[in-house]
């Protein structure tokens, strides 16, 4: 292992106080198993970006190819950034980056305060109302797989079954 959980977390802090201004970067955390301290050989760098507010979607994803080569270069290990979205599209994950990760560079504590209850409440909305809202989602999906594949399936079935017999038969 080239580092230890301590010594990637002052090199991201050293690394986003450096292009926090560059970036417009508000917050970064790293998450996964290198914020929960058990990490792999094979383990990325799983680390969660909130941009200045006026980024749009494009200039994002511009940014975090930037920063991932550039980290990348300076680390040499796989790095996965995501961005965080303040409209919070994906609670789960968001949840799992800013509250059960580490902070490693946060420009306004007030402001990190209120994203970190926001996360938590995001989060437990979900928790309420969103299993169901998956399962439903999940439900139509497969109705609508079973339905295309159907007639795939007979036939795979068909051959199965035949298979089936020839063992059978000559067993």
């Amino acid at each position: 292992m080239l580092y230890s959980q301590r010594e990637l977390q002052n090199i991201l802090e050293n690394y986003f106080k450096e292009t926090a201004d560059t970036y417009r970067i508000e917050m970064a955390f790293l998450y996964g198993s290198w914020a929960r301290g058990y990490p792999k050989e094979t383990s990325d760098v799983d680390i969660a970006i909130v941009f200045s507010e006026t980024d749009d979607e494009d200039k994002v994803f511009r940014k975090i190819t930037d920063i991932t080569l550039s980290f990348m270069g300076r680390i040499k290990l796989e790095v996965n950034i995501i961005p965080v979205f303040l409209d919070f599209r994906k609670p789960m994950l968001y949840y799992n980056a800013m509250v059960l990760g580490i902070p490693v560079f946060i420009r306004d504590q007030n402001r990190y305060a209120a994203l970190l209850d926001e996360a938590i409440f995001q989060m437990e909305d979900f928790s309420i109302f969103g299993t169901r809202w998956q399962l439903e989602i999940v439900e139509k999906r497969l109705e609508a797989l079973s339905i295309h594949f159907e007639p795939v399936l007979e036939k795979f079935i068909e051959e199965i079954e035949s298979f089936c017999r020839f063992l059978r038969n000559h067993s």
